[in-house]
């Protein structure tokens, strides 16, 4: 093959892997929001409520009612004027497309830094927007969490980086630490995981210019980013902290090992430590499986012979990437000796797979939606650790990538798009998925709400008080001050509550709305109903207590 043409097919094979993630992103449109997508912006809610940060109740104790640090605001603020703007469940799908599409960019971005032969480019795209086509992950990636901003802030760190490394100029260097110190800000204020990945950004800082001019700008952003860090941790453990209520500290022991040693678990947890190590669970994680973690996606959507076949293609292809990736990091440290370690895409890909095999680590139970920060960070270490081969992949080597992201894209797409559509027709609670609200059917809901609301005598002309909301109702009522999602006062999260309405009223609750099939049967009995939802004010739920 001539170079003309390896140049065309490798562009053409980018451009067949993008196109196939960007549908597979879209196609998520049908998705139903998760629970877990609510009950974040729940928990960061400072730029509506005064200033404090809550979580979906204070049974822990008063560690998780806090003020954030000053810097965490602005990010605060814009979810503040985002939700306030466009209070609505179908927008946070959107929001993930968006975010999910943003990224895809990012990635096509980053290959162009590292790779200056458009043969080598065209098959890093092809391999990475393969690896993020596979399985149930493109769906995934478009949950609207807070995985979303951190790998989008990270990346854009390692832009930074790789754009200025060979630069001696102070002001750009200034200018790009800035811009990192200003990634970190948003990636610390969203999530713990931000503290984990602040190795990536310091790597990034000090790969981001070159010469002894601009050391200071360099050494500016990284103390800037160890204490931005440092603040964040305590932060974010504080408010995971829960001293004030046993099962729900036992909960949280259960999701990692530092709560577990937090709590005695001595030798019993550094085992299970050191069997976390290796992040194989998260690819696992993609595979459609006939019952998914809390419903996020239907039950019996996918037949146990699917998981069994798309095994076949997902594990080989994120194993045969990394492998290649890891062995030409390997050879390039060999040919090169120590200056092969300083090299930009050696570094940072080292500094991501640490800090992924520190958080597969420290995980006793791993998530689905880990998936979506774990594996794109995983695709951009392999791009990195791809680019210091010295030959490029073979184009049938590169072809299978895309290949394998096809069939998958058309499996997915096949078994799931009739019921997936059938959901989002209909809108609104979806009847097997018990966390999961189709946003199409919002303006009815906000209408039963409005009418309920009406009917149990909620009041009017002012400002509601630490209303209890589920997924369909919390946009409804997301001007009221600390609302209370249902899993922190009546299912999974609710601990030591026994007695939802003697809870929310000895936290000065107007009441709760939420769907009816969410309620306990005696709140469902005092409450005024309208179609789906239902309300039930300060007084009903004092009636429900004297029950």
């Amino acid at each position: 093959m001539n170079a003309d043409a390896a140049k065309t097919r490798g562009a053409r094979l980018g451009w067949a892997g993008l196109a196939i993630a960007a549908a597979m992103f879209v196609y998520a449109v049908l998705v139903p929001t998760y629970s877990d997508e609510i009950v974040w912006r729940l928990q960061e809610r400072a730029g509506l409520d005064g200033g404090l940060d809550a979580m979906f109740n204070d049974l822990c104790g008063p560690n998780t009612i806090l003020s954030p640090p000053a810097f965490m605001m602005p990010v605060r603020w814009f979810s503040a004027a985002v939700n306030g703007a466009l209070p609505d469940p179908l927008i946070v799908r959107f929001e993930g497309i968006a975010c999910g599409l943003l990224f895809l960019a990012l990635v096509w971005r980053l290959t162009a830094r590292v790779e200056a032969s458009p043969e080598r480019r065209g098959a890093s795209r092809a391999v990475a927007f393969g690896l993020l086509g596979l399985g149930v992950l493109p769906l995934m990636l478009t949950m609207s969490r807070p995985e979303q901003p951190l790998i989008l802030a990270t990346g854009g760190a390692i832009l930074l980086a790789l754009g200025g490394n060979r630069d001696p100029s102070v002001a750009r260097a200034w200018l790009r630490s800035a811009g990192i110190v200003a990634l970190a800000v948003i990636a610390l204020s969203y999530h713990l995981k931000g503290v984990l990945y602040a190795v990536v950004l310091l790597a990034a800082i000090a790969l981001s210019a070159r010469g002894r001019g601009t050391v200071l700008p360099r050494a500016v952003g990284a103390a800037l980013v160890m204490g931005l860090a440092g603040l964040a941790a305590q932060y974010w453990s504080t408010r995971f902290a829960c001293p004030g209520d046993p099962v729900l500290a036992r909960n949280l022991a259960g999701q990692n090992i530092a709560a577990a040693l937090s709590q005695g678990g001595g030798w019993a947890a550094l085992r299970q430590l050191a069997a976390n190590l290796l992040p194989f669970e998260y690819v696992l994680r993609t595979l459609p499986v006939p019952y998914p973690m809390s419903q996020w996606l239907p039950w019996n959507l996918f037949p146990l012979a699917a998981r069994t076949i798309f095994s076949m293609i997902v594990i080989p292809a994120w194993l045969g990437a990394l492998w290649l990736a890891v062995a030409a990091m390997v050879g390039h440290w060999r040919s090169e000796g120590r200056r092969g370690l300083t090299h930009p895409a050696f570094v940072l890909a080292a500094a991501i797979l640490a800090c992924i095999l520190v958080w597969s680590a420290s995980q006793t139970i791993k998530n689905d939606y880990e998936s979506a920060h774990v594996l794109p960070m995983l695709a951009i270490a392999a791009v990195l650790g791809l680019s210091l081969r010295r030959e490029p992949l073979r184009p049938r080597i590169v072809a299978l990538f895309v290949a394998a992201a096809a069939l998958s894209a058309v499996g997915i797409a096949a078994l799931s798009a009739r019921p997936l559509l059938a959901t989002a027709t209909k809108g609104g609670y979806v009847a097997d998925q018990t966390f999961s609200y189709s946003g199409f059917g919002f303006a009815r809901t906000r209408a039963d709400a409005a009418a309920a609301m009406r009917a149990a005598g909620f009041p009017r002309g002012r400002r509601l008080r630490r209303v209890a909301i589920d997924d369909g109702t919390y946009f409804a009522l997301h001007d009221s001050f600390m609302p209370i999602h249902r899993v922190g006062v009546i299912t999974i999260w609710n601990g030591s509550v026994r007695d939802p309405a003697a809870y929310l009223l000895s936290r000065g609750s107007d009441g709760a709305v939420m769907r009816c099939a969410n309620l306990t049967a005696r709140l469902r009995a005092a409450a005024a109903r309208s179609g789906e939802v239902c309300a039930i004010s300060a007084q009903g739920l004092r009636h429900a207590v004297k029950r």
